[in-house]
């Protein structure tokens, strides 16, 4: 994954390697072997994994998933920006090889097939829900040599990475208020000419790009989650007015503000 994106869909994957996330400035490492899951509306990248071991992904629409009787204490913990992770002693050994099909049925086209994936994906993700904890953060946004000796493909020297995750982390930590690049490049010791051109580097977006992508993220969340009128999400979201909210909102998720609420109303 070249860029940090941002998808409206619960992304459940599976590596037999250890797997490195930036998801909102934090990085997270999935251990191999482990099914793991987050909401895609925050900024993220993969950027650490063994090139000879590929992942296996499954993306649910955030309407389908909160349409599932899934725990809602997971649900709350994706919707919160969790990165949910099973413990290495689950049952349900077969799991990474079970995404690959569903991924295939849900595309085919087939009604009877998308329907019986739809059921079989829901008990899995219940049974996924039932036992997996929030991921914590890696100390660090050290970038470098994936385990196995396979190089990142997160653009950028070790340094460069170092930089621009401290960036992101700061921007993730203060998005709510007014920033200028000049804050941000502070954090990471850098002129802003080069702390732009460092992190558009690192990862393919813009300083403003990104607190935008994560500006929207969190409104997102809010939207779903909290009962507070649009205008106070796009100001608590870091919006300086609510034509740039909504503006920046439609333009990232194709519909309004107000319209996504009711589009997911009671996903929490």
């Amino acid at each position: 994954m070249s860029t940090a994106h941002q998808h409206n869909d619960i992304e459940v994957n599976f590596s037999a390697s250890d797997l490195v996330y930036m998801v909102g400035g934090r990085r997270v490492e999935v251990p191999a072997g482990r099914v793991s899951a987050f909401w895609g509306a925050t900024p993220h990248q993969l950027v650490e994994v063994r090139a000879e071991s590929p992942i296996t992904w499954l993306t649910i629409p955030l309407a389908k998933f909160t349409s599932w009787r899934v725990p809602r204490t997971a649900v709350r913990a994706l919707l919160g920006g969790e990165v949910l992770v099973a413990p290495a002693d689950w049952t349900v050994a077969d799991s990474g090889r079970r995404l690959a099909p569903w991924t295939q049925d849900l595309a085919s086209g087939s009604e009877f097939a998308e329907s019986v994936a739809a059921l079989e994906v829901e008990a899995f993700l219940s049974r996924f829900a039932l036992v997996a904890q929030p991921q914590e953060s890696a100390a660090g946004a050290q970038g470098g040599a994936a385990p196995g000796g396979a190089a990142s493909p997160l653009a950028g020297t070790d340094d460069a990475v170092r930089r621009a995750g401290d960036m992101a982390a700061y921007i993730s930590d203060n998005f709510h208020r007014p920033l200028r690049v000049a804050q941000v490049a502070g954090v990471a010791h850098v002129h802003p000419h080069y702390a732009t051109a460092l992190f558009k580097r690192v990862f393919g977006l813009s300083i403003h790009a990104y607190l935008v992508r994560y500006r929207v993220g969190e409104a997102q969340r809010l939207l779903v989650t909290q009962d507070i009128p649009v205008s106070d999400v796009g100001r608590a979201s870091g919006f300086s007015s609510h034509s740039t909210f909504y503006a920046s909102f439609t333009a990232a998720c194709g519909v309004p503000p107000a319209s996504y609420r009711r589009i997911h109303a009671g996903a929490s």
